[in-house]
């Protein structure tokens, strides 16, 4: 056993017993860590002021080797996470992509995913609203890139040519890309249209552009995606409230930004989905 500490950002806390927490961190240099937190619940009942999810700080905990549970001893933060709590599509998108990363992440070093991660945090907590659908999610793919599941965009996934800039395609989950249009003929998967491709590729490479068109849409796609290739079709807890969130955004805005554009069609049926252009 040693005392670590390390920089650490809190993505999940849950109760052990009436007095203990698990705390999940993500840290550079141990990937997640989940220490046990004895009588952090009596601290907080006597006015002491809690842990909030997604502080960023420094942990210091026991670390065992071997263990999945280490002993926590400290987490000392001079940033709060409150523009995040207070605000429900800030925190539901906080909440998905943390959830994507303790879904893929190990106790492994990864310093870039750590920084990766911040970086989204801070930007969720500082972005304009009207832009945070597209921020969101472009860090959901982002973060499935580092995590090694980039999808195909630029190229048919069965004939290898050039995805046209017209016309329609179909997403195959599976395979991990896009078909064209010919090829795409009695298919399955959801319809893409080609303005829906191109916010795809800016969401993918990290630049979304302005307010995202068909957010709730775009959403179901990323997690479709992510679903398959990591969580072994497990449903993600966070994605129910963000679709609600983006959806009112788009009402409040008056606009079309946070809700469905256009019907994802596999199989013969007419479902919510990625919008027709």
């Amino acid at each position: 056993m040693s005392l670590v500490t390390v920089p650490a950002v809190l993505l999940r806390s849950y109760p052990y017993s009436e007095s203990s927490l698990v705390l999940r961190f993500l840290t550079p240099e141990h990937g997640v860590v989940s220490a046990l937190a004895k009588g952090v619940r009596r601290r907080s009942s006597r006015g002491e002021t809690p842990m909030e999810t997604f502080q960023r700080g420094s942990l210091t905990f026991l670390y065992r080797e071997e263990r999945d549970l280490h002993g926590f001893r400290d987490f000392q933060s001079p940033i709060s996470s409150r523009p995040l709590a207070g605000d429900l599509l800030r925190f539901s998108g906080a909440s998905f992509l943390a959830e994507l990363v303790l879904t893929h992440t190990m106790q492994e070093a990864n310093s870039r995913l750590f920084t990766h991660l911040v970086g989204l945090l801070d930007r969720i907590e500082t972005e304009a609203r009207a832009e945070l659908p597209g921020v969101i999610l472009s860090g959901a793919w982002t973060l499935l890139l580092d995590f090694g599941f980039p999808p195909a965009l630029a190229e048919c996934l069965d004939c290898g040519e050039e995805l046209p800039g017209e016309g329609m395609g179909r997403f195959d989950v599976e395979g991990g890309g896009i078909r064209c249009g010919v090829c795409a003929r009695g298919g399955e998967g959801p319809r893409i249209g080609p303005e829906a491709q191109v916010d795809l590729r800016r969401l993918v490479s990290g630049t979304p552009s302005g307010p995202l068109r068909g957010a709730a849409a775009h959403l179901s796609l990323v997690e479709r995606y992510a679903l398959y290739h990591l969580a072994g079709r497990r449903p993600f807890h966070a994605t129910t409230l963000l679709r609600t969130s983006l959806v009112q955004l788009g009402t409040e805005d008056g606009g079309e930004g946070g809700g469905e554009m256009g019907p994802m069609e596999e199989e013969g049926a007419s479902l919510p989905g990625i919008p027709d252009a």
